[in-house]
């Protein structure tokens, strides 16, 4: 009797069952979307749990992120808030402490002299490059004073066109001077001496020694100085007083002297 009392029972479960899922089946929109929607309508609602009011659940998740995110920041920008203002009560103002405590010159391991009271460090720095440059234009000069009897001066200044024995402007400077000199000193007789660098024939240079020491004779005859008192000479490339395997030497042996006798 208990045997067929649990067969009974067994098919009335089956038969509920069976009619429960037709039941279901006929209330249940058809479609496996509106399915979904149904069940999901007729779920209970946990506890939190966000309500889903879209069918694209990507685009849910994507807003919820973005809310999450700020929310986030909102919280992170409060904090923040809160320790500057707990800073602002206990930290000591530093741009009052920048202000108390002046900037220190960078050391540069130099110690510059003191400027003498009242002196111009310009001024002095133009004082000592004039006082130069007056030495170096003082040194380019001949000494005309050095004229002398028995004595060899070389006319500093005296220069001629390349390959020629005309005069270059800057060289009536000097000769005034001499002149200046030969009239003081009357009794003098001199001796204008030609002198050239190696370069090219040796016979051509001698020439043309001769004929520039000539024409810084006439050149004084013509400010009076008397023409017996003056004699000329060339000698070429003899008597080098500079290398002339260099340009600065041979500019040197390119000159004219002046011989008292």
């Amino acid at each position: 009797m208990s045997r067929l009392l649990r067969i009974i029972i067994f098919i009335i479960i089956v038969l509920l069952l069976i009619f429960s899922g037709f039941r279901c089946s006929q209330t249940i929109p058809n479609g496996s979307k509106a399915t979904a929607n149904f069940i999901e309508k007729n779920q209970p609602e946990k506890e939190n749990a966000p309500s889903i009011k879209n069918a694209n659940s990507d685009e849910i998740v994507k807003n919820d992120a973005n809310q999450l995110i700020k929310t986030t920041l909102a919280v992170d920008e409060a904090t923040k808030n809160t320790e500057y203002s707990n800073d602002d009560q206990t930290a000591p103002d530093k741009s009052i402490e920048a202000k108390e405590t002046p900037l220190k010159p960078a050391a540069t391991g130099q110690i510059k002299p003191a400027n003498k009271k009242g002196s111009d460090p310009t001024k002095e720095n133009y004082e000592t490059k004039e006082s130069t440059k007056k030495k170096e234009n003082t040194d380019e000069k001949t000494n005309t004073a050095a004229i002398t009897a028995g004595s060899s001066i070389i006319l500093k200044g005296v220069s001629f066109a390349s390959g020629s024995e005309k005069l270059i402007s800057s060289s009536i400077t000097i000769l005034n001077e001499v002149t200046k000199t030969l009239k003081e000193k009357s009794t003098l007789h001199i001796e204008i001496a030609g002198y050239t660098d190696n370069q090219g024939n040796a016979v051509a240079n001698t020439k043309l020694s001769q004929l520039r020491a000539d024409q810084v004779k006439a050149y004084l005859v013509t400010q009076d100085i008397q023409a017996d008192r003056i004699s000329s000479k060339g000698y070429g490339a003899s008597s080098p007083i500079a290398s002339n395997n260099t340009k600065t030497g041979r500019e040197q042996n390119r000159r004219v002297e002046i011989h008292v006798k």
